[in-house]
């Protein structure tokens, strides 16, 4: 078969065209992928600081402080030293443990081998608390909060932690360590609430490689210190690419500065590949059609989906720089306006997840209300304003009365189904500018912004009579409440919170039932 000029001429020219656009095509799908693969690391990485900054961080910090402030109880150190066989200060340890439904045990061990637990525990035969994982981490480091390695609690055999300081005399002598367990449910709920796609998911690990947070609570105690990708885990923070199991996985990763523990995100090679293989296809097509197409094909397909390229990723700069409540969406409707479709998706999960954390560091877990830790902070905040602006700012703190009784009579659950309740009755009796919060156990705390004493006294009176005339499912039921009320006169918060509550205990002193001024 005879071929002409032209055809030859045609064939050079295709060749020619075709050489440049497939090239094209490939670069643009490279770059694709390692933009793509770019900022799924950075997203990963960012969702690991959120949750460290979020939730880990102040959940550590809170049991770090309260271990501080009991170990350095002066009544804890005297009965220590006293050589007494028992503690007058135990009680305070139950108050713990309600408000922090994930705390294990509050337990002492002096350096004699005695141990106190609060719930109480007969320890087995040789039980020595000064070979303990806990005991052993606060020795190690004197004088400051320490963490113990995962280890089998002895009474309920569940993995826990412990966050433990050792307690010292007035000679700096140590008599004994002061200790709290907390199970790794927590952890492990924190993680599996985490969206990373389609087979991705988080786990935290000890400095010795070992899981303690897991969403699968089998994978619990394991340890990955074998695996290859181990290794790699040496920076602050990195991501990068591994094999595990003979598949491919994307791992991001952080350590925790306070306890040296690590936060691993692992994310499938599939995953990326899913998102990424229409692109592949349909840049082939492109490149093919572009191809049989001639230049003005070549030309229109590398201008159009090199520019639309760029404007997602300016649009992930801004995602990188914190802006995720602007997104950006790419007209069309192929695979490039999908690959923007996902990351949406996934600036909202990412969104989302943070609005979480945020509302499990501010809320009560039982009433739904706000935490301690968070009036506290609030009420600074609102002591400000009140000295800055010269306005009035009432406290009030509310307990209710013979609440052990009710416990004791109907149960927990009926006594937690008061607590959510009475919680949620106060809120809805209260102007949207007041602020009500779980103090601690029974107690409530409300902060009324703009009010004089003679006002608050009023609102607090008032919820009173409307708590006593509530009714209840349980039959003979019946809540009341006391109530102290205070206006700031100048004073920080603590002296302010110390002042309602001593008004609190005066209105128990003389009969409860009613509010002291």
């Amino acid at each position: 078969m005879k071929i002409g000029i032209r055809m030859k001429m045609s064939l050079t020219m295709l060749i020619l065209i075709s050489i440049p656009i497939y090239v094209l095509g490939a670069s643009s799908y490279g770059k694709a992928k390692e933009i793509l693969i770019q900022e799924l690391n950075e997203v990963n990485l960012r969702t690991i600081e959120h949750m460290n900054d979020f939730f880990i961080h102040h959940y550590m910090e809170e049991i770090e402080s309260t271990v501080d402030i009991f170990s350095s109880d002066p009544a804890l150190v005297e009965s220590l030293t006293a050589e007494s066989n028992s503690l007058n200060v135990t009680a305070d340890w139950e108050i713990i443990r309600k408000l922090n439904s994930d705390l294990w045990h509050v337990v002492v061990g002096t350096s004699k081998g005695e141990i106190y637990v609060v719930p109480d525990w007969l320890p087995p035969n040789g039980y020595n608390p000064i070979i303990r994982p806990w005991y052993a981490a606060a020795m190690k480091e004197k004088g400051k909060v320490a963490w113990s390695e995962p280890y089998e609690e002895l009474v309920t055999h569940e993995t826990v932690i412990s966050a433990s300081k050792t307690i010292e005399n007035q000679q700096g002598e140590v008599v004994g360590v002061f200790a709290i367990n907390t199970s790794l449910q927590k952890l492990s709920m924190a993680v599996e609430g985490t969206n990373l796609g389609d087979g991705g998911y988080m786990m935290i690990l000890d400095h010795n490689g070992q899981i303690i947070a897991h969403p699968d609570e089998n994978a619990l105690g394991n340890t990955v210190i074998q695996q290859g990708w181990y290794s790699s885990l040496t920076k602050g923070k990195d991501a990068f690419y591994a094999t595990v199991g003979g598949k491919g996985v994307f791992i991001s990763y952080m350590t925790i500065p306070k306890t040296g523990w690590k936060i691993v995100a692992l994310m499938p090679k599939e995953t990326l590949e899913r998102e990424i293989e229409p692109i592949r296809q349909r840049t082939i097509s492109i490149a093919l059609i572009s191809g049989l197409s001639a230049v003005l094909v070549g030309i229109f397909f590398s201008h159009t989906l090199v520019g639309r390229i760029k404007k997602i990723m300016e649009y992930m700069g801004q995602v990188e720089s914190g802006n995720m409540k602007d997104h950006y969406h790419c007209r069309g409707n192929d695979e490039i306006s999908e690959l923007n479709r996902k990351f949406n998706q996934m600036v909202d999960t990412l969104n989302h997840t943070m609005t979480e954390m945020e509302k499990m560091v501010m809320l009560d877990g039982l009433t739904k209300v706000y935490n301690h830790k968070y009036m506290y902070e609030r009420l600074d905040q609102e002591i400000q304003e009140a000295k800055r602006y010269g306005k009035h700012l009432t406290v009030i703190m509310v307990d209710i009365d013979h609440f052990k009784k009710v416990n004791d009579v109907y149960g927990h659950q009926v006594g937690d189904h008061v607590l959510s309740k009475l919680a949620m009755f106060i809120k809805d009796n209260l102007r949207s500018m007041d602020i009500v919060g779980r103090y601690g156990g029974e107690e409530f705390m409300i902060i009324l912004p703009e009010t004089a004493l003679a006002q608050g006294y009023m609102v607090a009176d008032k919820i009173r009579q409307l708590v006593e005339s509530m009714e209840w499912e349980e039959k003979n039921l019946k809540i009341t409440i006391s109530g102290g009320v205070t206006a700031w006169m100048d004073e920080g918060a603590l002296k302010m919170v110390k002042k309602a509550d001593d008004l609190l205990y005066q209105a128990k002193k003389n009969g409860r039932n009613r509010i002291e001024q």
